[in-house]
């Protein structure tokens, strides 16, 4: 929930996923009448609620990736102007968007409540999981223990966010193409169940009936997610 600076906790969010699991499913029942559909609703409606969340969490990583460039010269600058750098995490939480002025909100606040600027800094750091700002709070730290010019490490850590920021769009323009196979090749033969059991609610009964049929089944959902597990793994390339 932190990551996704949602305002509940952990057990409220499960508490709402099977609230909307009860409903979800008991409008299927009505609607259909079947009970394998009611089924199938209590099994995929959490899975879609986790994945909304993952897919928020993950966007919110995006943006915050996006901010982190800028935000460093802005600390930098802002050090060179004489601030100190709880000053210049202060200015970034006012003049900065979510999500980054929210989590150095969040830093301040804390250092105001009596938690220490390391403490600080790792509690936004596993909030975030970001590898790059990993980078930053250890350069943060080292400085406080040995000194040294804090504004010129964080151009130098800048400049190499920018250059992965850019490497990073340019590697997924040119991935795009296998993204999309994969999304198509790992919902197309869902959406094509799904079609035909609301055109005809006993179109699989005699595969769904006999055991041959339910190994062929488990056989082809298994392959469906290795498939997608595959075409991931490949677009997927680590900077």
């Amino acid at each position: 929930m932190q990551q996704a600076d949602w305002p509940m906790f952990g057990s409220e969010f499960q508490v709402l996923v099977a609230a909307i699991t009860v409903a979800v499913s008991a409008l299927t029942l009505l609607l259909t009448l079947q009970f394998k559909m009611f089924v199938i609703a209590v099994a995929v409606t959490p899975l879609i609620c986790m994945a909304y969340l993952k897919m928020h969490i993950s966007r919110r990583q995006s943006a915050f990736m996006g901010q982190l460039g800028d935000t460093l010269i802005m600390i930098s600058n802002a050090l060179r102007a004489g601030f100190s750098f709880l000053q210049a995490m202060e200015y970034i939480s006012h003049e900065m968007g979510a999500p980054i002025g929210v989590e150095f909100q969040k830093v301040v606040h804390e250092m105001n409540l009596g938690s220490s600027l390391e403490t600080a800094l790792e509690n936004m750091n596993r909030r975030v999981e970001s590898k790059d700002f990993d980078l930053v709070v250890t350069a943060v730290l080292i400085q406080r223990q040995v000194g040294g010019n804090l504004s010129q490490v964080l151009d130098s850590i800048s400049n190499t966010i920018q250059e992965r920021i850019r490497m990073r769009r340019e590697v997924m323009s040119l991935t795009a193409q296998g993204r999309l196979s994969g999304m198509i090749v790992g919902s197309l033969p869902f959406a094509m169940v799904a079609m035909l059991l609301s055109i005809n609610s006993s179109y699989f009964d005699t595969v769904t009936e006999h055991p041959t049929g339910r190994l062929l089944i488990g056989a082809a959902v298994f392959l469906e997610f290795l498939a997608i597990v595959i075409i991931r793994r490949i677009v997927d390339i680590k900077m």
